[in-house]
């Protein structure tokens, strides 16, 4: 179990970003969640987003600023972080194309949705080396 760990979940649908919060919290992980990209930077903006972070997993697909900009933004904020992007496939393009622009927004790595508990998992390992 990964303790110690700060992770912040943007994430538009509720139930994902509930699902994921539980998840992690679960493994040790504290987290901070929000629903848009803006959301985030009006955390940031007032001051209540988190002084540090650990882990970042952004949906690509947000409905206000563009889940391109928000890695960009946490990738100036928290530039230690790893970022695992969620990219959805049809809606945006292949998931090679979201994938190349995720990580070329400052990505580590991309998790194209659905995806399962074991597949999330894997990805945050693969990112911290431990979940």
């Amino acid at each position: 179990m990964a303790t110690g760990i700060t992770t912040i979940i943007i994430e538009e649908a509720l139930e994902l970003r509930t699902a994921l919060t539980n998840i992690l919290s679960g493994r040790g992980h504290t987290v901070h969640g929000f629903s848009t990209g803006d959301q985030f930077t009006e955390a940031m903006a007032a001051h209540t987003a988190p002084v540090s972070t650990t882990l970042a997993i952004v949906d690509t697909a947000s409905p206000d600023v563009v889940g391109l900009e928000a890695i960009r933004l946490i990738r100036r904020r928290y530039p230690a972080a790893k970022i695992l992007a969620m990219v959805e496939t049809g809606r945006f393009g292949t998931s090679d194309s979201q994938r190349i622009l995720a990580q070329s927004a400052g990505a580590e790595g991309v998790l194209v949705k659905p995806f399962t508990a074991q597949e999330l998992a894997s990805s945050i390992r693969e990112l911290l080396g431990s979940y």
